[in-house]
């Protein structure tokens, strides 16, 4: 309830209890509103309380709260980790040697260190190492070819360059994320070394959006499935590392396989009904929501067309919607993830 609605309520059982109605100018009258305003705080603080109480619309420190109760955290943000080929300058000879720690950019300003110490060796043009960027999240990833600036050279070294793409990094979990989890957990309980045990520590594996767990052929085998969130395949290294710390938790009999989620481009094609001067507008940020969606799509978990119709009427400007492609709901294996194929947004008679 409101302030006014607290003051009717409380006019009303006066007037019924005295016989006459307050005038709004009365001690009586100021009283009231007074003690409404308080009470619609209360309220308000009591919704408010009851809403970050429940798994299904806590958020942020709440729902991080609640994730604890079952062992859940949210997963931090990821490095993206590639590597860095280090040039010899001409008429240098000899070893030489690049540190730990070398700094290199792309042209917008991100910055990528090296990981461990390495040189060229004698007699050898070029040298290739480890490296990741010097920020956590999505930004660090990068294209093949897109780190070429190098902050401060070695001695010896004439450029530098990325021969393959920064991949892997990941923003810090969001909500929706978290939330997933955490309602898997109470819908499937681990109980020891089982399948969800495997899904659930994969899912809180940095780098890891969604996982998912199928028998083998023969007994005690199984296989993890794993997707990265906004990519079609999961690093190397961090399927790597998950494989090791699954294989550190395995029950004696059991064989643990970690591989990446097979991706499948989901081409999406929608046709809106909206004004000629918005439309440029809108497209883009319904192609936005279309990416994101997509990105961030669970292993083995299909998209309805109807969620494709919900995201383009979301948009108040948006009267009417066609969904071209796909022409019905999409699947997705228990080995397959979704991810972004080809998209395009249309205005209706236009």
């Amino acid at each position: 309830m409101n302030e006014q609605e607290f003051y009717r309520a409380m006019t009303a059982r006066y007037s019924a209890l005295s016989g006459f109605v307050p005038d709004e100018a009365s001690d009586i009258a100021l009283r009231f509103h007074a003690l409404a305003g308080e009470l619609a705080d209360f309220s308000a603080r009591l919704d408010e309380a009851a809403r970050q109480s429940d798994p299904l619309t806590a958020k942020g420190e709440a729902l991080d709260a609640l994730a604890a109760l079952r062992g859940i955290s949210r997963r931090p943000a990821a490095h993206a980790a590639g590597e860095l080929t280090f040039t010899r300058a001409p008429g240098t000879a000899g070893e030489v040697s690049i540190p730990a720690g070398t700094a290199c950019a792309a042209p917008d300003g991100r910055v990528y260190l090296t990981t461990d110490a390495g040189s060229i060796p004698a007699g050898k043009t070029s040298a290739t190492l480890a490296a990741r960027a010097a920020l956590a999240g999505r930004g660090g990833n990068a294209a093949a070819g897109s780190v070429t600036l190098p902050r401060r050279l070695a001695a010896g070294v004439a450029a530098v360059e990325n021969g393959a793409p920064f991949a892997g990094g990941t923003d810090a979990e969001e909500d929706d994320s978290l939330r997933r989890r955490l309602l898997a957990a109470w819908a499937r309980p681990a109980n020891g070394v089982n399948g969800e045990s495997y899904r659930a520590a994969a899912e809180a594996w940095p780098g890891i959006g969604s996982a998912a767990v199928c028998a083998g052929e023969r007994p005690g085998s199984l296989t993890v499935y794993a997707a990265a969130d906004g990519a079609p395949t999961v690093p190397e290294a961090v399927l790597a590392g998950l494989s090791e710390a699954l294989g550190g938790m395995r029950a004696p009999c059991d064989t643990v396989t970690v591989e990446s989620a097979e991706a499948v481009a989901a081409d999406v094609s929608i046709e809106i009904e909206v004004p000629a001067e918005r439309f440029s507008e809108v497209r883009e940020a319904l192609l936005g929501r279309v990416r994101e969606t997509l990105d961030r799509m669970p292993v083995g978990v299909g998209l309805p067309v109807a969620r494709l119709c919900a995201l383009a009427m979301d948009r108040e400007e948006v009267t009417n919607c066609r969904v071209l492609l796909p022409a019905a709901d999409l699947a997705a294996g228990p080995a397959q993830v979704l991810r972004v194929g080809e998209l395009s947004v249309t205005r209706m008679g236009g």
